[in-house]
């Protein structure tokens, strides 16, 4: 997170994984659900994420069609290298 200028060390991490498991529903919805609530606070205009997982960025930048005024940005991280690419 360090090399994306992302302050890890100072935000709470939410584990989509956990409410995917729990609630029987894919990955790539639980992550959706999670970041869903904070855009509907009203305080964000720009959106960006970092997955290896290319069904979670594809619905991660879905999103978009619902918060037409939020700015969304995704990268696929090569789970190998650590190498990044910006998502389309």
């Amino acid at each position: 997170f360090s090399d994306c200028n992302f302050p890890i060390d100072k935000v709470y991490v939410e584990r989509a994984g956990n409410v995917s498991k729990s609630q029987g529903i894919s990955t790539a919805t639980a992550k959706a659900a999670i970041i869903s609530r904070y855009l509907d606070t009203g305080d964000f205009n720009r959106a960006k994420m970092w997955d290896d997982d290319s069904g979670n960025l594809k619905g991660f930048m879905q999103l978009g069609k619902k918060y037409t005024h939020i700015q969304f940005i995704a990268y696929q991280v090569n789970p190998k290298t650590g190498i990044f690419r910006k998502f389309s």
